[in-house]
């Protein structure tokens, strides 16, 4: 009998720890993104010129301008490069990405933004955690992955007074209560 992973998904605004709490969960969870397809893709197209950290930095490179004569941000180049591929590639295409091959470990999601990455998360028995840090001063009209959908996660914790370790702690007891 095929044994079935745990899938843990984090959601939240830029900032509010989801990339930490993912890589909190130890060394027997990957850690992925879906948009770390994307951020790959995106290096490529603009070359060696810029930095990874355009794309795989703190919140403030990848805010900072992209330079040698290039416009925008590596977030803005992020945003428009993957919603155009979800347009012209279908919006489950990065979800594919990371869900489809089968894995021998359980899996963090450290970026979940979109409704379809929610479901797909959920149709594999997974769930989706909230992290409310920077949610009160995140602004969700700059483009639709900024949108906070905290309607849709399974457990939302407010972590906004909270240390990193008892964020975690908590973290640890929702996955236990749901995957034992």
């Amino acid at each position: 009998m095929n044994r079935i992973y745990p899938i843990v998904g984090f959601h939240g605004a830029i900032g509010s720890g989801k990339t930490t709490a993912a890589r909190g969960l130890g060394r027997a969870w990957a850690v992925e993104g879906f948009a770390d397809h994307l951020k790959e893709m995106a290096e490529v197209v603009v070359g060696f010129r810029i930095p990874c950290t355009a794309f795989w930095g703190s919140q403030e490179e990848k805010a900072a301008p992209l330079g040698h004569g290039l416009k925008g941000s590596g977030r803005g180049l992020l945003k428009f490069l993957g919603a155009g591929l979800r347009e012209c590639l279908g919006e489950d295409f990065w979800v594919r990405q990371v869900l489809d091959p089968p894995r021998p470990y359980p899996l963090a999601i450290h970026d979940v933004r979109y409704p379809n990455e929610f479901e797909a998360i959920k149709s594999r028995g997974g769930i989706v955690i909230g992290l409310l840090r920077n949610c009160d001063t995140h602004d969700q009209t700059a483009h639709e992955s900024d949108v906070l959908r905290f309607g849709l996660c399974d457990v939302v914790i407010d972590n906004r007074d909270m240390t990193v370790k008892d964020t975690s702690k908590l973290i640890q007891d929702q996955i236990s209560r749901v995957f034992g």
